[in-house]
This record gives C-alpha cells, structure tokens and sequence, in this order.
C-alpha cells in the first residue's frame, strides 16, 4: 500500500472521468442519494430526511457516517483513518491492530472520487491565484511609490503611478476569485486536506484486520 499524497491522488484524479459540479457541493454525508451496492440501486432519501430532523426510528441502520483522512490505497479503494459513527470495527475485533495515530482504519471501498478531484482541483486553483495575488501585489507597491528623479520627474511619477490602476483592478478580480474558492472550499470538512466525510454501507466484512466499507456507485438522478 501506498501512503504518499501523490500516489493516491493520481489514482483519485485519473479514476474520476470528470468532476463534480462544485455547485453541488456541500458540507456533510448526505450527498448523493442514489447508490448502487451489490448489484442494487439504494435510495437513502429516508436516511437524508431522518438525518436532518432526527425524529422517529432510523433507517438504513447499516449505513453509517464514516469520516477521516486517507492513508493509502489498495486495489480495494481507499484505506482511511476513520471515525465511523458506529463502533462496527471495535466489535469485530483487531481494533488495536487497525490503529492509525489513535484511529481506526477501514476500507472504503467505491470511494467518492469525483469529489476528491474536485477538492484538489480547487487547492490547485487557490494556489494559483495566491500566487497571481503575490506578484499583482508587488507590482502595484513598485508602481504606487516610483523613485525617478530630475526634470519632468513630477509628470513620469504620476504616469506610474495612474498605470497601477490596471494591476488594481486586477488584484480586485484575483480576491474575488479567491474568496469564491475558499468558499467552495469550506464544503469540505478540511479546507487544507481532502478527508473522507459519507454514508457508507457496512458490509460486515475485513480485508486482512481492516473493516470494509462501501460507498456505493452514484446513480444518475441524484
């Protein structure tokens, strides 16, 4: 198994196809309702509408939130340092055994790519535009204080000084640009690192001393 960054988001990348609408983004599990599982498309509507109004017996009891960071990955999917909701990898056994840092590791099988791909589409973004931020910042300090010197110096200062308008506005358009991936960012329950955050299906069996767990495969229509 591999554990560098790199690897695993390659694979996440290159598995993907094509991104997510990052409109559709939200923070929290209840994403994509429609799964399929086994050969069976599940609608988790019921557990989306219980989830958010917590009121009578829950659905689904198999599928359970599961959230943390990956740590590697395996021809299986995704082996994340999770925090399932339930203590479904403690009752089975090997929980010291399936220790990462002080949590527990799983498989998550069918992991949600797309969405990994987004989130590091966006990191890339906000990269780049902090660093178009950097240098439209040092352009407009240089321009907004010029040091030319003699005759005529007062009309030349001046003309520098107007041309740091342009950068301006630009500078304008590159926040704006961040704030709005930033925001979309905050969908995610770490800006800075992708980390798994979903409904799963506990299907009840290990690979080796890992639990597995299944994400299913998104359905059209959610």
């Amino acid at each position: 198994m591999e554990t560098r960054r790199g690897v695993w988001l390659a694979w996440v990348v290159g598995g993907a196809g094509v991104f997510l609408a990052v409109a559709s983004l939200q923070a929290g599990p209840l994403k994509n309702p429609r799964r399929g599982v086994q050969g069976h498309t599940v609608d988790l509507t019921p557990l989306f509408h219980w989830w958010t109004n917590q009121s009578g017996l829950r659905p689904l009891r198999s599928w359970v939130q599961v959230t943390g960071p990956i740590v590697a990955t395996n021809a299986l999917g995704w082996v994340v340092a999770a925090h399932p909701e339930h203590p479904s990898a403690e009752a089975r056994g090997g929980a010291a055994e399936n220790s990462f840092a002080g949590q527990s590791r799983i498989i998550l099988r069918h992991p949600p790519l797309a969405e990994a791909a987004v989130f590091a589409s966006l990191q890339d973004q906000l990269k780049q535009l902090n660093a178009q931020h950097q240098r439209l910042a040092a352009s407009i300090n240089n321009l907004s204080h010029p040091h030319v010197r003699g005759r005529g110096a007062g009309i030349v200062n001046a003309r520098i000084k107007a041309s740091a308008q342009e950068p301006k506005m630009e500078l304008e358009a590159v926040d704006a640009q961040i704030k709005s991936c930033k925001a979309k960012l905050a969908a995610f329950p770490d800006p800075d690192t992708f980390k798994v955050d979903c409904l799963a299906l506990d299907l009840g069996e290990n690979h080796g001393t890992l639990p597995i767990y299944d994400y299913g495969f998104v359905q059209p229509g959610n």
